[in-house]
């Protein structure tokens, strides 16, 4: 039951693909957009461990997409999160998939969801969190903070 749950919260049907139950965690093989939602969930729920507020999240323009957007209280700053997420090292570390293309690309979202949003910030900063879902093991969850400042 938990895994149609979990399923449903994630992709918003019942209808479960091959799952392998990984301990607290179902990882879904051949899915990348199920598994990088599951990755997005994991790494929502270690910012709000950390005290930060989520302010945004999965925000697109026509220019991209941006993953998490939150507030860091101790920081003081207005963090831009990019979330990679693999179920496996075959293809390397997931935050090997931040590239400075991607970096760049960041940059230019971050101004653009500023502008929407016309919010002025004294502090902004542009993290990366990489999650790890291998099958049968917890996932692992690898937060990088100012890969921009």
């Amino acid at each position: 039951m938990g895994e149609v749950f979990l399923w449903k919260t994630v992709c918003g049907h019942n209808r479960l693909p091959r799952v392998v139950a990984g301990g607290d965690l179902v990882v879904v093989r051949g899915k990348p957009r199920a598994i990088g939602r599951i990755g997005e969930e994991h790494a929502v729920e270690h910012v709000v461990g950390l005290g930060w507020q989520v302010l945004d999240r999965n925000w697109r323009c026509n220019e991209g997409e941006l993953d998490i957007i939150a507030h860091d209280p101790d920081a003081g700053a207005l963090v831009f999160i990019e979330v990679k997420c693999r179920s496996g090292l075959g293809f390397g570390d997931p935050l090997e998939a931040v590239t400075w293309r991607k970096r760049k690309k960041l940059r230019q979202l971050c101004l653009l969801w500023l502008a929407e949003h016309r919010i002025r910030a004294d502090r902004l900063r542009i993290d990366a969190i990489g999650v790890l879902l291998r099958p049968g093991e917890k996932p692992v969850v690898n937060h990088v903070r100012g890969i921009e400042e």
